[in-house]
């Protein structure tokens, strides 16, 4: 009875890891390659307003999500951008506010000599910890957001799934499209 019962717990212990494993998959579109631990959901959304479009790529596991977003911007109107940091300090204050956040870490980066951004968000009011990476790379706005439980410090997979980011360029300096995720496990 009692090696059944261990045999039982066995079965279950494993057939819960098998639900929670990630396939890592490499994600290359919108002049951008990542690697994600599994299939993203994509998504589209344009601003009528303005012509910006940002594409969503998305994985959500019980307690962690990994996102991806591609905020392209007509190029006539990336002329007018010249402050990246400007661009980074109004998406930290606005998802800083939308949180009612505490920011725990902010900091400078660049990717390929373009600049960046990476800063972490501790909120209450949805019990989790985000981390973000953006960069600029006209005519493009990268983000990079990790999310798990508050006070939850960066996992292994989360610092592959953002250490994994990199862009291409077409000759006129713009990042180009990609092709559709490929796995690489």
């Amino acid at each position: 009875m009692k090696t059944k019962l261990l045999i039982q717990a066995a079965v279950i212990t494993l057939i819960s890891l098998a639900c929670n494993m990630k396939h890592w998959q490499t994600v290359s579109e919108h002049g951008f390659t990542v690697t994600m631990p599994g299939v993203p959901k994509r998504s589209q959304e344009t601003d009528p307003a303005d012509c910006v479009t940002t594409y969503n790529y998305t994985i959500q596991f019980r307690n962690e999500a990994y996102t991806v977003a591609s905020v392209e911007y007509p190029f006539a109107q990336t002329d007018e951008i010249v402050d990246a940091e400007a661009i980074f300090d109004g998406c930290r204050k606005r998802d800083l506010t939308g949180m009612n956040g505490t920011l725990i870490e902010d900091g400078a980066i660049t990717l390929g000599g373009y600049a960046g951004r990476a800063f972490s968000i501790d909120s209450d009011e949805i019990r989790a910890t985000v981390t973000y990476r953006m960069y600029w790379i006209r005519p493009r706005l990268y983000q990079l957001v990790y999310s798990r439980p508050k006070g939850v410090p960066l996992s292994a997979d989360a610092k592959r799934f953002l250490d994994s980011f990199s862009f291409q360029l077409t000759s006129s300096g713009a990042s180009k499209p990609g092709q559709r995720s490929e796995s690489i496990d």
